[in-house]
């Protein structure tokens, strides 16, 4: 059986001029996989939901297609960033989500 994590966390956009901070929901599967969820406001993209995939360090939109490019690259670095630094608090103790 697969071991999967979710991990909830925040994330800083700034994207034309507009500071927008969200969350990312981070899936990891199979140990070097990761899934990333955003939801961004109708101001900065018209679809809401983006999925951005990763395996070691190959970046993909999985879900989201029609998103401006700048804003992929400024997603990305939003979370490499949050992924880089160090965390003020254990990793057990970040927001979790149960598996169904």
């Amino acid at each position: 059986m697969n071991n999967y994590k979710h991990t909830l966390f925040p994330i800083t956009i700034n994207y034309n001029g507009t500071q927008i901070k969200t969350k990312a929901l981070k899936y990891a599967y199979n140990g070097k996989e990761y899934l990333y969820k955003i939801v961004l406001p109708s101001i900065m993209a018209s679809i809401n939901q983006c999925w951005f995939s990763r395996i070691n360090t190959k970046w993909d939109l999985v879900m989201g297609q029609d998103i401006d490019q700048s804003l992929i690259k400024t997603i990305i670095t939003a979370i490499e960033n949050y992924e880089k630094s160090p965390s003020l608090y254990p990793a057990d103790t970040r927001m979790k989500l149960k598996s169904a």
